[in-house]
Order: C-alpha cells, then sequence, then structure tokens
C-alpha cells in the first residue's frame, strides 16, 4: 500500500476505511493519468514512419541493404503527406526499400505472413474502468521479407521495436488463413477495419 502525503509510512490496518478508500483512489487517478499518457503518445506516433523503420531494419537484418532505420528520413509536408526515403541508399536498395515499404502499409492482398498492430483505445472513463477489447490490424509482411520464417522473424523483431507487439502469422495455417480471409483487399491504415479482440 502506498499512499502519498499523511498515509505513507502507516500500517493500513490502524487506518479508518475512508482513508483507506482515499488512498485507493488517489492511487487509481494517477494510474489513469498514466494511461492517458500514453495514449496520447501512441496517437502522435504516425504510423508510417514506424512502419518505414521496421521494414529498414527488417531488410538491413537479412542483409538485403546496407542501411537500417538510422537511415530513414522522413519529411512531412504540413498536409498530412511524408516523403520517406533511406538516406545514402543506392539506387536498387532504395527500389527495394520503397516497394517493401509499399507492400507492408498497402492493401492486403496474398501474403505469406501477416503481423498484427494493436490500436490504442479512445481514452475515457469506460476505458478505465473497464478496458474495450483491444483492436487489431493486420499488415503484409512483404513479399522479400517473407520468402523464409527466418526473415520474416528478422522483420517481426523489428516491427516489434517500432510499430507493436507480435509474431508473424503463416497465412496457410488455420489462423492466417481466417485472418487472410478478414482483412484481404482492406487497407490497415484504415482503422474501421479493425478486428476486436478481447478475453470472455
Amino acid at each position: 500500500f502506498a499512499a502519498g502525503g499523511a498515509l505513507a509510512g502507516l500500517d493500513p490496518a490502524l487506518l479508518p476505511l475512508p482513508a483507506l478508500a482515499a488512498g485507493w483512489v488517489g492511487h487509481g487517478l494517477t494510474a489513469t493519468a498514466a494511461r492517458f499518457s500514453l495514449w496520447r503518445a501512441a496517437g502522435r506516433e504516425p504510423v508510417v514512419p514506424a512502419v518505414a523503420r521496421a521494414v529498414a531494419d527488417g531488410l538491413h537484418t537479412a542483409g538485403l541493404v546496407d542501411r537500417g532505420a538510422a537511415a530513414v528520413t522522413v519529411e512531412p509536408d504540413g498536409e498530412g503527406v511524408h516523403r520517406i526515403g533511406l538516406a545514402g541508399a543506392a539506387p536498387a536498395a532504395s527500389e527495394l526499400f520503397a516497394v517493401a515499404l509499399d507492400e507492408a502499409i498497402g492493401v492486403v492482398t496474398a501474403p505469406r505472413y501477416l503481423l498484427p498492430r494493436h490500436l490504442a483505445p479512445s481514452p475515457g472513463p469506460r476505458t478505465v474502468l473497464r478496458p474495450a477489447p483491444n483492436a487489431v490490424v493486420q499488415h503484409a509482411v512483404p513479399t522479400v521479407l517473407g520468402e523464409n520464417r527466418r526473415r520474416a522473424d528478422g522483420y517481426a523483431d523489428a516491427w516489434n521495436r517500432y510499430v507493436s507487439t507480435g509474431r508473424p502469422v503463416w497465412t496457410r495455417s488455420p489462423e492466417g488463413t481466417g485472418l487472410l480471409a478478414a482483412f484481404a483487399g482492406r487497407s490497415p491504415l484504415d482503422v474501421t477495419t479493425a478486428l476486436r479482440l478481447g478475453w470472455h
């Protein structure tokens, strides 16, 4: 038990019930404020630049390009459009990066693997008292990074660093077949395509 001010250091058994309740309410409000802060931060981070860094690191880990996430350049134009490139990369590497990024953020077609991106819930009283089910969208693993499981796992490690938690799902598995059926033909950047997953 930890609460600030006069309650600190006292044995909870010696405190009257209202004081205990006040301490727990204070703790809850502090946790809530921290949770809102995390959600606001998640909302401010553009998805596409984060995916671009994951793609660059995935390609670098696979030995396909000389530079990883540190070489990704992002130039916003102030209207919601980002110019993204791989600084110092050879033309062939730049093209490989551009194609892979397009596949990672584009409409899901028929990839070998999918990767989940968890969406932050909108903060509000219901979210604090009873969290809403997680909204999840699926992104295609770029073709060149889905050629084998080793590359897919390397890309997933980068994805976990920059974008979201999750492991690649093979689309020919029972789980993958269902996910592909749900997301094929849809853009993962359109939040209306999100599936909401929760524990029951």
